[in-house]
């Protein structure tokens, strides 16, 4: 078969088909491309495409809506009058990470003896049992969990006995008992919770904590807190890949107002070290720049030192720490480039299985799920990456495919010394002697995930021709934003273009493709496609592509550019540009 067929990396373009009929009528008075968009992700309702426009975003829900948070609240303000110390036990990830400065900022603020702890990756996920014993020793009394300790019952049981009194704020899905022991256990996935959404990330339970907590101290500081903290809310909710509906849109759609003009000495020192322009920073900064930066030290020394960048105030602190996180960052950029390579060496040699497992000892834990990540869109097949560790494997698992990472390791929790995740990624850990019985399972899961139909399917929104691709279009899509889980960028097909020119770029000078397109018409356009340098010699004459709109403000001048989701040989040129510009209104 001639090499340029093979360029799509997907099955199939499932390709929209023009809205018409009783949707056209009920989404009228909607710009047409928006409409167009609406539809293709089921909304045809007028009112509730007028919400998801809505510049703000819907309404934030009340934090006493979730279950349990009475309780909490009237326990740490009793922490509060007693003087009792309240550790605040996080994660190392950025979801943790914000979660727990943002905790600990509300309970400094209402008066509270706090002291945050963050364990290092090393040491695994989780509550443990001497970590807790130290907290116990310095005076805590109460320990308030964030972004974990639903599935740590066992632990909070002992640390009981020790004399600490445990809160947890998690959103993890809840797989065993809940932890009785526990004060309160605030999670929105609670099935006796009834809370209206079950999607915040922890950042975002903890937040409701943190209102609700100050609320009951000091009403006026409650409500600035409410505002200011969303700067860190909105980089946890981002960074978590939770989706971005519902309340977590809209505490992202404001936490970027927020982010953008943020006073916090650390942030401000991010944006700048990052090379982020803060008046135009959206999602894809925070996803691409900011929280990258914030896991860095949790993936090679310890989280700590992004903890203390969100809460220092002195500002020539602030930009040493970010330069660390500088450091922390380019070396994770370079471990994790090495591993890939060792990654794909590894599987010339490994059987050609559904699910694909890589086992590298030379891997650091913290750039396993980084190289799994990368690995599972090349190959369009669910992998895992595994380390040993203590005398075991810790696996990190990620998934492009309907494959449901969280609930297939649920579906192996015999062979598994631990295990967590969502959908789409997850965590493990699992005994030398088990791995081979390990990965036989869940390749069978991930076989029979995929014989249920098509494994990749590329969802196109909309045609476009290229004159189509102006800053007017692209700010019309962006009422769409704040983009991510559940709510992507659009995507959008034109076919039948010319490639004029080609070059290869990147670091090693052939990671990427850059190209210029052609269309009928003599519309000309550039083109960025990542991760398709190798592709460079296969390209035919013609292509169509699927794409959505980048901003490249460089120079002072703006320019509108596709970024490439993913391309294909074009059959035959379109006699004419089909799309249409009057889907801009």
């Amino acid at each position: 078969m001639d090499d340029t067929l093979r360029l799509s990396r997907y099955d199939r373009w499932d390709e929209p088909a023009p809205l018409q009929g009783e949707s056209a009528a009920a989404l009228q008075d909607v710009p047409p491309l928006l409409a167009q968009i609406l539809h293709r992700r089921g909304i045809d309702d007028p009112a509730e495409a007028a919400a998801f426009l809505a510049t703000e975003g819907g309404p934030l829900h009340d934090p006493m809506l979730l279950a349990g948070m009475a309780e909490a609240v009237d326990r740490i303000r009793l922490a509060i009058a007693h003087g009792e110390r309240i550790a605040i036990y996080g994660d190392y990830d950025a979801d943790g990470v914000t979660a727990t400065a943002l905790l600990t900022e509300a309970l400094q603020i209402a008066g509270a003896d706090v002291v945050p702890y963050i364990p290092l990756r090393s040491e695994g996920y989780g509550l443990r049992d001497d970590a807790l014993a130290d907290l116990a020793r310095d005076g805590a009394r109460l320990v308030v969990t964030v972004d974990c300790g639903v599935g740590s019952a066992a632990e909070i049981a002992r640390a009981h006995a020790l004399g600490l009194v445990v809160i947890v704020t998690d959103h993890h899905a809840i797989t065993g008992a809940i932890p009785g022991v526990a004060v309160a256990v605030l999670n929105p996935r609670r099935p006796d919770g009834g809370y209206p959404d079950s999607g915040l990330a922890g950042v975002g339970v903890a937040y409701k904590l943190a209102v609700a907590s100050l609320r009951a101290v000091d009403a006026k500081a409650s409500d600035r807190f409410a505002e200011s903290a969303l700067d860190l809310v909105a980089i946890g909710t981002i960074a978590d890949v939770v989706p971005l509906l519902g309340e977590n849109r809209s505490l992202v759609k404001r936490g970027l107002n927020v982010l953008r003009k943020t006073p916090r000495p650390g942030l401000r020192a991010l944006i700048e070290s990052s090379g982020t322009k803060k008046d135009n920073l959206d999602e894809r900064d925070v996803s691409h720049r900011l929280a990258p930066r914030i896991n860095a030290t949790g993936r090679l020394t310890e989280a700590k030192i992004s903890l203390d960048l969100l809460l220092e105030q002195d500002t020539a602190r602030a930009e040493s720490l970010a330069r660390q996180l500088e450091i922390s960052n380019s070396e994770r950029q370079r471990l994790m480039e090495e591993s890939v390579i060792r990654a794909r060496s590894l599987l010339e040699s490994a059987p050609d299985r559904a699910f694909v497992a890589i086992r590298d000892d030379d891997c650091l834990p913290g750039v396993a799920g980084l190289v799994a990540s990368r690995l599972t869109e090349e190959l369009t097949r669910p992998v895992a990456v595994l380390v040993p560790l203590g005398g075991q494997l810790r696996g990190s698992v990620r998934t492009c495919t309907d494959f449901p990472v969280a609930s297939s390791l649920a579906e192996c929790a015999d062979l598994l010394l631990s295990h967590g995740g969502h959908a789409r990624a997850g965590g493990f850990s699992v005994a030398l002697e088990r791995y081979e019985e390990l990965v036989e399972r869940l390749s069978e899961l991930a076989a029979a995930a995929a014989s249920g139909g098509v494994r990749r399917a590329l969802s196109i929104d909309a045609e476009l021709t290229l004159r189509d691709l102006t800053l007017p279009t692209y700010e019309l899509t962006r009422r769409l934003a704040p983009f991510g889980h559940a709510n992507r960028e659009p995507i959008f097909l034109t076919r039948g273009l010319k490639i004029t020119s080609k070059r290869a770029v990147g670091k090693n000078g052939s990671t990427h493709l850059r190209l210029t397109l052609e269309d009928t018409a003599r519309q000309r356009a550039a083109a960025i496609a990542f991760g398709r340098g190798s592709d460079i010699d296969r390209l035919p004459p013609y292509v169509d592509i699927a794409y959505q709109l980048s901003r490249d403000d460089f120079g002072g001048t703006t320019r509108i550019e596709a970024r490439v989701v993913d391309l294909r040989p074009a059959w035959r040129r379109p006699s004419s540009a089909r799309g249409s510009g009057s889907l801009q209104g």
